[in-house]
């Protein structure tokens, strides 16, 4: 799995409505957390969360996505950080066995910055309005939380097309 970047509140966009977020989370997004066994917590904060998705590209690159993901999802869901904030970043990224301080000069810098960006006009081409969306070889997509029934349904189709080879 590769994880790409989307921005739920991008740079310039108005907060959502308040009663909105606490009515999802409430009656849809908690539910779900609790019969698949995840903790979550109501988020305090909207994050902006483009430097997220930008220390996320650098973990890529030295083979740390996966601790990274892990930790910043944590971070914002179970423990209300912001994960839109330099400095939290740096945190997050030394409990995930990253450099803080790389990580800083990283974000700092923008290493990462047009990559994040053209993996997000990406986003918009595919017309992608929210998460999780799953694109399995660049010709199918499934869109919102799906059951392991019906993502292994899409891997095999794409398997008898022959698109794609996964070891189970």
């Amino acid at each position: 799995m590769i994880w790409r970047p989307f921005e739920l509140r991008p740079e310039g966009a108005p907060p959502k409505d308040r009663a909105y977020i606490e009515n999802a989370f409430t009656n849809w997004v908690a539910p779900m957390a609790r019969d698949l066994g995840v903790e979550m917590r109501m988020p305090t904060h909207e994050p902006q969360t483009r430097l997220a998705h930008e220390a996320a590209a650098f973990a890529r690159s030295i083979g740390k996505e996966a601790e990274l993901a892990d930790a910043i999802f944590k971070a914002h869901w179970v423990h209300g950080r912001d994960i839109g904030r330099v400095e939290v970043l740096c945190d997050i990224a030394l409990s995930a066995g990253i450099d803080p301080v790389e990580m800083r000069g990283v974000l700092e810098e923008g290493a990462y910055r047009q990559q994040v960006a053209a993996e997000l006009r990406l986003a918009q081409q595919y017309r992608i309005q929210g998460v999780p969306f799953f694109i399995f070889d660049g010709k199918y997509a499934a869109s919102g939380l799906q059951r392991e029934e019906q993502l292994r349904r899409a891997i095999a189709t794409c398997r008898g097309e022959g698109l794609i080879q996964l070891d189970e």
